[in-house]
């Protein structure tokens, strides 16, 4: 027997990366299959015994099955905490064994596109040339397939986006009762007086689906946030942080400038000699925060894409099936 390995960001407070696992939603008979943390093998690496459980998940699959095939994803994993890891399943599990090794619905993070302070548009010949020479082959360079859930900007890769559309969530249909809601990504916090919010560590698909589907449009700053309200066919106005927001297949409104900051205290004591540039920063947290005064302008004629579930679905079974044709034909 064979087995398939599934690897990616198992995080309770992070349904997006959760929920991005192809395990959630297709079958691989005939196959061993395991869904492991990427960021448990991260540690595994360097010291085993502190993740004993995957330890001995990997230990035992090794001696048990004879080919080890590697699915990569979903989820922001093409960063560069995660190369070290990502590398390793390549050389330390998959192709060793003979096996395959695959990206299923991963993503470039680039935090020099929508950082801090920057401003964001699309047609800006900076920001193209960034998210254009992304590195894809300092992750994945020898892999036997790369599904990427980023378009665009002469990305030259096959088009596979998130699995979590798979939920069977979706499928049910949602009233609009206001005209905004705000879904915010817990590190970067948006605050608007006056509209409903949820942040994204809340741990049901269902609420937040009903969340996101009660509003015309969607306020967001989590890369998930807009890509479901988008398969529920409501609009999106979100507020980037990397370079994921641009490299949707289904393009969302972007606001320019979110100018994110960490709530503390800067003060620059010299304003008007030499001096000036000298600044302290005291700041009370990790998180970033984006108080936006003219958000509402940025509303108008915003896109929505009745398709996007249909095509997204369709893409994702296509490469399920693809996918096991492949690893059922080695001998």
């Amino acid at each position: 027997m064979d087995a398939v390995l599934n690897f990616h960001a198992i995080d309770p407070n992070n349904l997006g990366d959760f929920l991005s696992s192809p395990f959630e939603y297709f079958d691989f008979p005939g196959y061993r299959t395991e869904r492991l943390d990427i960021l448990e093998f991260e540690t595994y690496l360097t010291e085993p015994a502190r993740v004993s459980e995957l330890r001995d998940t990997l230990d035992d699959v090794r001696k048990s099955c004879k080919r080890l095939h590697v699915v990569l994803g979903g989820g922001g994993l093409l960063a560069p905490r995660f190369e070290k890891a990502v590398a390793a399943l390549r050389d330390r599990i998959a192709k060793p064994s003979g096996g395959t090794i695959v990206t299923w619905g991963v993503g470039q993070q680039s935090y020099g596109v929508g950082n801090v302070g920057q401003r964001v548009d699309r047609d800006d010949p900076k920001v193209a040339k960034q998210i254009a020479e992304f590195p894809y082959e300092r992750y994945v360079a020898d892999w036997d397939r790369v599904g990427v859930r980023d378009v665009g900007y002469g990305l030259n890769l096959e088009w596979l986006p998130c699995a979590s559309c798979m939920h069977p969530a979706f499928e049910r249909k949602r009233a609009i009762e206001r005209d905004f809601v705000v879904y915010s990504h817990a590190k970067y916090e948006l605050s608007l007086p006056g509209i409903p919010e949820l942040s994204h560590t809340e741990s049901s698909l269902d609420r937040v689906l009903d969340f996101l589907g009660s509003a015309e449009t969607v306020i967001t700053s989590s890369y998930h946030g807009a890509y479901w309200a988008t398969l529920l066919g409501r609009k999106v106005l979100a507020f980037p942080f990397t370079s994921k927001f641009l490299t949707l297949q289904h393009p969302v409104g972007l606001y320019p400038t979110p100018n994110w900051k960490q709530p503390g205290i800067y003060w620059r004591p010299f304003t008007k000699t030499f001096l000036n540039k000298f600044r302290v920063d005291i700041k009370f947290s990790e998180r970033f925060r984006c108080q936006p005064d003219d958000w509402r302008s940025h509303t108008r004629d915003l896109p929505s894409h009745p398709e996007a579930l249909r095509e997204c679905r369709d893409r994702n079974r296509a490469f399920h099936e693809s996918f096991c044709a492949a690893i059922d034909a080695i001998v």
